[in-house]
């Protein structure tokens, strides 16, 4: 079975971590992160090379749609 890497993105810790707990449990993801805020996630997302990255749209520093663009300019 082919594990789907994931990076979570929120800067709600607790929002952050029940997510990451969640999506574990299918047995089928694996985290490969976690950010506070859309410039961590921009580091784990080029460092990571994740399947998905799931990103909270409002964040500091770098919002969701922001950080997207910027790997898409990257990609």
């Amino acid at each position: 079975m082919t594990m789907i890497t994931v990076v979570v993105a929120d800067d709600h810790p607790f929002f952050r971590d029940g997510v990451s707990r969640g999506l574990t449990t299918s047995g089928r993801i694996r985290v490969v992160g976690e950010a506070e805020d859309g410039v961590q996630a921009l580091d784990l997302i080029r460092s990571q090379q994740p399947d998905v990255a799931l990103l909270d749209q409002q964040m500091p520093g770098l919002d969701g749609i922001r950080t997207t663009l910027k790997v898409r300019e990257n990609s």
